[in-house]
């Protein structure tokens, strides 16, 4: 790729090869067929053919957990706007507006609401590359200028057609599409080898807390039999800290919150810091375990992650609480388990989203000898390990991907 040319319409990144400004056009001149559904629902059945909607559509792939269908002879009537083909794009009018995902190259689907379809005029314009196009910032940035509406913004078909952008010659739209295809190509092994490791995960877990599947001991023995135990007698439960507006200061301690736990992990990022008296025992340890017990959503209630070695000093909220003591990295990967969740659903309060300290101690779970709780985590923790390092892989190449976005098209 070349280096920036200050010529206008000319992208910043370019393969060898290229050269001279892109063309600017309406979307309407690159296409063939606009083929619109909007204005009816569709007719929905319990089965059948699968309906494509604006809820399916994501940015830049199809999602299919949200299934509705239409009936099989429902489909031709329904259809008579005309049939996409593989590779047609797909682009969300509203709610949420600016998703695009490709047509399936293989299934049969019925087409819903909020979304139309664009065919390309395949001797002016490849689809692939205008589904990366309108992917691109430049493409985002105008249609969100022409969208209207307040609280769900929405675009006309007739306005969005007339947006005007940057195409290169077709040579080069292909060598773009086929580049970017590679690279989500690459996002998508990823994310299925990382879809493979949880599934994995959840199914050892199954076996190794219902003790279909145990470990031996150094000597190959048998381990003792496990215990039932409640976490109140295995851990210390820290209370998280009551502090005031007044007490926030950029200069002070930070704060752990809720916002602080991402997909079991301590994320530092959202911070907030402040200037109260807090003793010894309240400050946060390596391998604490870090509870939301309060939140204003339900799903959040019981979130959890470790607190990390080399972390900075801390402390943690009101809402929030710790457990300590006992083999911590053990008692996190039960956290991670159907029973806990259920306790946690059965004690949610009835009108406050939260659970209180003492029903947290009384969670009770099977426990194993110390040895074996080690092998068990040492186990788990490292099966942690991979999906973390699999899903930094994915955040990576993703960022990379945006930036060739921005760099790639005028």
């Amino acid at each position: 790729m070349t280096a920036r040319t200050e010529q206008q319409h000319v992208p910043e990144l370019r393969f060898p090869g290229f050269k001279g400004e892109w063309e600017v056009s309406t979307i309407s001149e690159q296409l063939k067929k606009v083929i619109d559904y909007r204005g009816k629902a569709p007719p929905k059945a319990d089965s059948g053919v699968p309906l494509i909607t604006a809820r399916n559509v994501r940015e830049g792939y199809l999602d299919f957990t949200a299934d509705e269908y239409i009936e099989e002879d429902q489909y031709d009537m329904w259809m008579r706007r005309g049939i996409p083909q593989a590779d047609d794009v797909l682009f969300t009018t509203e709610a949420p507006l600016g998703n695009v995902a490709l047509y399936p190259s293989s299934g049969r689907y019925a087409l819903g609401q909020r979304i139309i379809t664009l065919q390309a005029d395949s001797s002016r314009c490849h689809s692939v590359f205008l589904f990366h196009l309108l992917r691109s910032e430049t493409a985002q940035k105008a249609i969100d200028a022409k969208g209207t509406g307040s609280t769900a913004k929405g675009i006309k078909s007739k306005v969005f057609v007339q947006i005007p952008l940057s195409y290169p010659t077709l040579p080069e739209q292909r060598k773009i599409a086929e580049f970017l295809t590679d690279v989500d190509g690459r996002i998508g092994q990823l994310s299925q080898k990382k879809a493979l490791l949880e599934d994995y995960k959840k199914g050892v877990m199954q076996q190794l807390f219902t003790q279909a599947l145990r470990f031996k001991d150094d000597h190959g023995n048998d381990f003792p039999e496990w215990e039932e135990k409640t976490l109140g007698e295995v851990c210390e439960l820290v209370s998280g800290l009551t502090y005031t507006p007044e007490n926030v200061a950029p200069d002070g301690l930070l704060v752990l919150r809720s916002s602080n736990v991402q997909n079991g992990q301590i994320v530092f990022d959202d911070n907030v810091f402040v200037k109260v008296e807090v003793n010894e025992w309240n400050m946060s340890r390596p391998d604490d375990i870090l509870i939301c017990v309060r939140n204003g959503s339900k799903n959040l209630i019981g979130k959890n992650a470790i607190i990390p070695e080399g972390g900075p000093s801390s402390t943690h909220g009101a809402f929030m609480t710790v457990l300590r003591g006992g083999q911590n990295r053990f008692v996190f990967q039960l956290l991670q388990t159907d029973t806990y969740k259920r306790y946690v659903h059965i004690n949610l309060g009835a009108t406050i989203n939260s659970i209180n300290g003492s029903d947290l101690k009384k969670f009770k779970f099977g426990f194993p000898s110390i040895p074996e709780q080690t092998k068990i985590a040492n186990f788990l923790t490292a099966l942690d390990r991979k999906i973390e390092s699999v899903s930094s892989q994915i955040s990576h190449t993703q960022t990379f991907k945006k930036g060739l976005l921005q760099q790639m098209f005028v």
